[in-house]
């Protein structure tokens, strides 16, 4: 935003003049040993310096807990603890109540528009990993409890692990941990897993339970895929008492239309930010997942775009809550190694030659017109901004306030959240970092603006839809269009991608 008055101006100064603490990746040599961005993703998975370091945390962890004498160093044990994140982030290595099944992954290739793999919902994969079961982001993982119904219906679940939102594409091809996985089609994705509880409902066709549109889908993806899993999935719907199975036996049911709709709405790198563990009865919330580079190395007003954390380990901690559904992995010894990990990722710089007089320009205009906000290193923001400034949408604030779960999942989860006192809501704006913002296309909290170009309304891309009551508004940030002459915009756009 573009300030001219006196009093903006002492106060900037003031602002930018403040130096803020930057936590330093705890690991020594963490550049040396660590690849997070090459050519393959086999070279970045580091499956062999990796495998085997959570136990060799853990293991020390709880030694030092006890007051024992530790039997790593302080550098040794940081290094686990950091080796240990990295295979986290890849693999996760939980346990859960709400895994994928695999004969539901398995039936789901048939389908035209998933494929082997699931190569067509934009999840990563190459010839590196051909030999996996599953692409990049997707592990096998394990049934929270020892005895469950649903564990006797399917003996086999998997998981998506953070990399599968947060590992992405370079522009040169090259594969980044950190970066947002802008072509995962994660709408889509939860389209066709929830296909499987649609199959299993005895008002499958009830239009106040689920929309037209899936409805007709559905109903053609079953004359397209015949396989025995998702046939026998029909018994289940015409059971006694389909309700209280479906609760038993899957632990899911039909979420909310407005969810619904998201999910058919959604595109590539954009999705609803909370589904399918939380649930709207009121609105379809969009965003992109943001990128994680040097995550936690400062602290920022709070964590997470719609939910306001206080920590970045509280930020991993709720997100274990929508992956498990528990209580389980709340705490540090699986929390620390992630937020430890992720202080340690540099963005990837931008290769191309810095034109150095628009870069020199554009430099001093970001420091003059927007440093109050993005005044950390990473460009994120040490103190929120009022959501009107920016022109975002309100259903984007205060998203917990009044919030009333209905179906099994979200009143599941929303319990797990209020118990552990991770449900407040975002009053204000968090900043966006914008460290790797070169390498993005899907920018501002919504994913709506297309590169920087769009986002300053440069060669011809322009906003179109500006309403701000929209969630999919192109409106947010609009002042970048509107204030600032050509010559200053790609002053600030050449900044920004060596940023």
């Amino acid at each position: 935003m573009k300030f001219n008055n006196i009093l903006t101006t002492t106060l900037l100064f003031a602002i930018t003049s403040v130096s803020f603490a930057k936590e330093a990746c705890i690991m020594k040599n963490f550049d040396k040993e660590v690849i997070n961005t090459a050519k393959t993703l086999r070279e970045i998975e580091q499956a062999t310096l990796t495998d085997g370091q959570c136990k060799v945390f853990r293991k020390e962890f709880k030694r030092r807990n006890k007051n024992k004498d530790p039997r790593l160093s302080d550098k040794e044990f940081n290094r686990s603890k950091v080796l240990c994140g990295k295979w986290m982030f890849i693999n996760l290595g939980m346990k859960t109540k709400i895994g994928i099944p695999v004969k539901l992954l398995k039936s789901m290739e048939k389908f035209e528009g998933v494929g082997k793999k699931l190569n067509k919902l934009g999840f990563l994969s190459d010839e590196s990993i051909k030999e996996k079961e599953y692409p990049f982001g997707i592990v096998p993982s394990k049934h929270h409890n020892t005895f469950t119904i649903k564990k006797i219906a399917v003996a086999k679940v998997a998981q998506i692990s953070c990399a599968a939102c947060h590992a992405g594409q370079l522009p040169s091809g090259e594969y980044s941990l950190g970066l947002t996985n802008e072509k995962l089609k994660y709408g889509e994705l939860n389209i066709y897993t929830l296909f499987s509880i649609w199959m299993t409902d005895a008002k499958k066709f009830d239009t106040n339970r689920w929309i037209p549109e899936l409805i007709e889908k559905y109903k053609n993806l079953r004359e397209e895929n015949d396989s025995f899993f998702l046939s026998s999935l029909i018994t289940v719907a015409n059971l006694p008492a389909n309700g209280l199975v479906t609760k038993l036996l899957i632990g899911e049911e039909a979420p909310s239309l407005e969810t619904q709709r998201s999910f058919v709405n959604s595109s590539p790198g954009i999705f609803n930010g909370f589904a399918p563990s939380l649930n709207f009865e009121d609105r379809q919330i969009f965003i992109t997942a943001p990128q994680v580079f040097e995550f936690g190395a400062q602290k920022e007003s709070h964590y997470g775009t719609l939910a306001s954390k206080k920590t970045a380990e509280e930020f991993i901690g709720e997100a274990f809550v929508y992956t498990n559904r528990s209580t389980k992995y709340n705490k540090p010894e699986y929390i620390e190694p992630i937020a430890e990990y992720l202080k340690c990722i540099k963005a990837p710089k931008n290769p191309k030659v810095i034109k150095t007089k628009l870069f020199t320009k554009g430099k001093e205009l970001f420091k003059n017109n927007c440093t109050s906000c993005h005044d950390l290193d990473n460009g994120g923001g040490s103190l929120a901004v009022a959501q009107e400034e920016i022109n975002l949408p309100t259903d984007y604030i205060q998203i917990f306030s009044g919030y009333k779960p209905v179906d099994i999942q979200s009143k599941k989860t929303f319990k797990i959240i209020q118990e552990l006192g991770l449900n407040e809501s975002a009053v204000d704006v968090k900043v966006k970092r914008l460290n790797g913002v070169w390498a993005r296309q899907k920018l501002t909290t919504n994913g709506q603006i297309n590169g920087l170009d769009h986002l300053f309304c440069l060669n011809a891309k322009e906003r179109k839809n500006v309403d701000d009551s929209s969630t999919k508004t192109q409106g947010i940030h609009i002042d970048l269009c509107d204030n600032y002459t050509i010559e200053e915009k790609y002053s600030l756009k050449e900044y920004l991608i060596h940023f």
